[in-house]
């Protein structure tokens, strides 16, 4: 991979991956410092990865993240931060807890052992406008809807609680007007969840944006921290582990641990990586 200026060395990381393996490619493209808007834009392009991250120095962090998808620009993401964290540690193993500067300020990464969790703020939940409504139109699907949310901190999701891991497994997302409501409420995308009652998980999940490129991702930390602040009482702290990919074609299976932290007015979203 290069870009007009120089060589760059773009490495595939797996963030999010289980004990199955599974987990959501990233890009991490160390040693940044000097590339343009366009020339991180074209690689991620070239790289074709739902999110690429992209290290450089930062005077007012640990390292400075900017994040691309094959389309655009994005101000965070957390699977592209868990990848690059995990490579960054892996070179340097005496790296401890840290931090990362991105457009919206500095965020603390928290490194224990063979987990990177990152930081982000308690989101702000609000209403969907249509609700079952909405769901039918986006999925196709006139039954299995139980709640829906708009849910916000750095970047937006329209969250659904579905009725049961069947209905979620067989759903038919319209890309189309998963699109066209993304855009118009400037949200990510569609993040859909069934609470589990029993064992470890406390939810499994789907994610869909096409407006960003992103026909389906198998483990997005950004909705997960979201989800989980939303699945939380008021003052709060909790800790779950959220599923996602599972139900994708072909499944990757990913895990998301989350910390809710209310008094402190921060969720911590984390877990572990593989390099290709």
């Amino acid at each position: 991979m290069s870009s007009k200026t120089r060589p760059v060395e773009v490495l595939k990381v797996f963030a999010f991956s289980s004990p199955e393996g599974g987990g959501n490619p990233a890009g991490v493209a160390l040693d940044a410092d000097g590339l343009s808007q366009e020339e991180m834009q074209k690689i991620a392009a070239d790289v074709g990865l739902s999110e690429t991250a992209f290290v450089s120095r930062s005077r007012a962090a640990g390292f400075r993240l900017d994040f691309f998808t094959p389309t655009r620009k994005i101000p965070d993401c957390g699977h592209a931060t868990v990848a690059a964290f995990a490579v960054l540690k892996q070179r340097d193993p005496g790296l401890t807890n840290t931090s990362k500067e991105i457009d919206g300020g500095v965020r603390k990464i928290l490194l224990e052992g063979s987990n990177v969790f990152m930081e982000q703020p308690v989101p702000t939940i609000g209403p969907l406008d249509d609700d079952a409504s909405l769901y039918e139109r986006l999925f196709r699907s006139p039954t299995g809807f139980k709640g829906g949310w708009i849910v916000r901190h750095d970047v937006g999701f329209a969250v659904f609680e579905l009725d049961s891991v069947s209905t979620l497994a067989a759903i038919e997302p319209d890309f189309e007007a998963i699109r066209h409501y993304s855009e118009k409420h400037d949200l990510v995308g569609a993040y859909l969840f069934v609470r589990l009652a029993r064992g470890p998980l406390a939810a499994t999940t789907r994610m869909f944006a096409p407006a960003y490129g992103i026909p389906e991702e198998s483990a997005t930390g950004m909705a997960a921290g979201l989800l989980a602040a939303l699945m939380s009482a008021p003052s709060q702290r909790l800790e779950l582990t959220i599923e996602q990919g599972r139900h994708m074609n072909p499944p990757s299976p990913s895990l998301i641990f989350c910390r809710v932290r209310r008094d402190e007015d921060r969720v911590l979203v984390g877990g572990a990586a593989r390099l290709a």
